[in-house]
Order: C-alpha cells, then sequence, then structure tokens
C-alpha cells in the first residue's frame, strides 16, 4: 500500500469512528461505554502512530486530556480483565 493510500485509509478510520462516537454521544451513552465499545479502533489507530491527544482532537470529544487518559486506561483495564481476545480492524 503506498503511503498516500494508508494515510487516507487511516484518516477514513478516524471520520469513521468520530461519526460512531458522536452519534454514542448524541444518544447519552456514558463517555466511558463508549471508549469501552470503540477500544479496538483506537488501539488500532493508536499502534498506526497516532498519540493519545492528537487522536481526542480528531475525534472531537468533548473532555479534557487527561480524562481521555482516564478513559481509555479504564477501558483497557477492564478488557485485559475479562481476557477477551482484541477483534481485528
Amino acid at each position: 500500500m503506498e503511503i498516500a493510500e494508508f494515510k487516507k485509509d487511516l484518516q477514513k478510520k478516524i471520520k469513521d469512528l468520530s461519526t460512531s462516537i458522536q452519534y454514542d454521544l448524541n444518544e447519552d451513552i456514558p463517555k466511558q461505554t463508549i471508549i469501552n465499545m470503540h477500544l479496538v479502533y483506537i488501539e488500532h489507530l493508536l499502534n498506526q502512530g497516532y498519540t493519545l491527544p492528537l487522536l481526542l482532537k480528531k475525534l472531537e470529544i468533548d473532555v479534557k486530556d487527561e480524562h481521555f487518559r482516564t478513559l481509555v486506561r479504564i477501558a483497557r483495564k477492564k478488557a485485559k480483565s475479562k481476557a477477551i481476545e482484541p477483534a481485528t480492524v
């Protein structure tokens, strides 16, 4: 895959994730639940080189950086305690 295609693919994934998260927020789903549901996708983007602060900005979630980090940390801990194999993206 060429670099331009790779970047375009990542931008689409971020846009799709942002749309899904915004929909969930509008449905009044708790933020922790939303992060739990989307953790696999967040982790995938982190593995592609994004940082949590940059993801927070791109996803347009109305929380402070430290709160977002806490939400992700709790979601990771919950996923690990359930010993669920991560889904593939």
